[in-house]
């Protein structure tokens, strides 16, 4: 779904919830609300395939501008320090942003949903109370800048590819504490989750108008695309359902898969009927162990 500005991630749940009468719905990674652009949603048994669209990368559309602090380090804040008339330059930019690719540590946003001693950050700041959370790792695979334009309060556009746990705001607050001028995240889209991009996500309005929005959603195989896949014959079906690990010869052909790497199981017609771990047992033989198995009773 193409999320609009403005609309909580929940609030996005609760649309699709109300508009397909399935309750089981979720989505694979928060946007916040002041953001818009890719929120991905799994409905009905395709929740149980959330987690591994939440662990893709994610790209985003950012605008920092510099000069100016808030304390929830995007334009919903408080403004806590301002500093106009900055003497930046695009080259001061382009020096900074290799020292924040790659992995790097970063301290989550004081509001935010990061659960620390019971209760989320954005409670404790709440009830005026400060908390110090120790940064982590996450990786910026890419970030590079797309437009600089000088002024009063400089700004830029960054492109940015990153791993889920990534706060967009923490990396534009750091960068203006790095250049020392401070600076906040003005503007954010979400471009693309994996490949789930942004031209192909459905508005509002076209889920509102639709009389039958399941024809509007994906098949469970487009949440595992980037996992290597197996076809499975009819022997192997009974298997699955059975919990027997899956041989050689349950499947049409062989796999690239590694050893331990997850695999999705495919029927004739390329629906997703299991996601199975792959396991090398000597040279020739191996064995596929279903971890979730999405065929009905009476499907084989």
């Amino acid at each position: 779904m193409l999320k609009p500005p403005g609309m909580t991630s929940h609030d996005a749940v609760d649309f699709v919830r109300r508009k397909t009468s399935v309750r089981r719905v979720g989505h694979t990674g928060t946007l916040d609300p002041a953001a818009s652009g890719v929120l991905v949603l799994c409905v009905g048994h395709a929740t149980r395939l959330a987690d591994y669209v939440s662990g893709l990368t994610k790209t985003y559309r950012a605008e920092v501008t510099f000069g100016v602090t808030t304390d929830t380090y995007d334009a919903d804040g408080t403004v806590l320090d301002r500093r106009e008339s900055l003497d930046l330059a695009q080259a001061d930019l382009l020096a900074l942003l290799p020292s924040f690719t790659g992995e790097i540590l970063q301290r989550p946003p004081p509001h935010s949903a990061v659960h620390v001693g019971g209760k989320k950050l954005y409670e404790w700041n709440r009830d005026k109370v400060e908390v110090t959370v120790a940064p982590r790792a996450v990786r910026v695979l890419g970030l590079r800048c797309l437009h600089f334009g000088r002024g009063t309060f400089p700004r830029a556009v960054l492109e940015i590819k990153c791993s889920k746990g990534t706060y967009v705001r923490s990396l534009a607050h750091d960068l203006g504490q790095t250049m020392g001028c401070g600076a906040y995240l003005s503007f954010l889209v979400r471009e693309a989750v994996g490949s789930f991009a942004l031209q192909a996500s459905l508005t509002l309005e076209k889920v509102a108008s639709s009389e039958n929005v399941e024809e509007l959603l994906l098949p469970l195989s487009a949440a595992v695309e980037h996992f290597p896949s197996m076809v499975v014959k009819e022997r192997g079906l009974s298997r699955l359902q059975n919990g027997i690990p899956l041989s050689p010869e349950d499947f049409v052909s062989s796999s690239s898969a590694t050893h331990g790497e997850e695999i999705a199981l495919l029927g004739f017609d390329g629906q997703l009927i299991a996601i199975g771990q792959y396991h090398q047992v000597g040279r020739q033989y191996f064995q596929v162990k279903a971890e979730k198995v999405f065929l009905r009773t009476g499907e084989n």
